[in-house]
């Protein structure tokens, strides 16, 4: 028996450590979007689900390729060392800045 707690969008979490608005945040092996600042021992809030527009590093990424949060907040798609970041969701180019990420896809 299962009995329903919520939809699973979000995530209430304690900062670690300052945490900045839209900030991406790892919790254990997922990956979060913070909806508030917070700082060290605050409790806030994140976003597990959605597309989101993350910095990357000077890669191409492939539409539909699974990619990975580097220890500095960057998204690429070699997953040794890194944490699962989901899918993405268009191509980009290694000249661009950023990947739209379906997160924990």
């Amino acid at each position: 028996m299962a009995e329903f707690r919520q939809a699973g969008g979000k995530i209430d979490i304690t900062a670690t450590k300052a945490i900045a608005y839209h900030e991406v945040v790892v919790i254990g092996n997922i990956i979060a979007v913070a909806s508030h600042s917070a700082s060290i021992g605050e409790k806030t809030s994140a976003y597990t689900e959605g597309v989101y527009e993350i910095k990357k590093g000077n890669e191409e990424i492939t539409q539909g390729a699974k990619v990975y949060l580097t220890t500095d907040g960057a998204i690429t798609a070699t997953a040794e060392g890194n944490t699962y970041a989901g899918i993405a969701w268009r191509n980009a180019t290694a000249n661009d800045v950023v990947a739209d990420v379906k997160i924990n896809a």
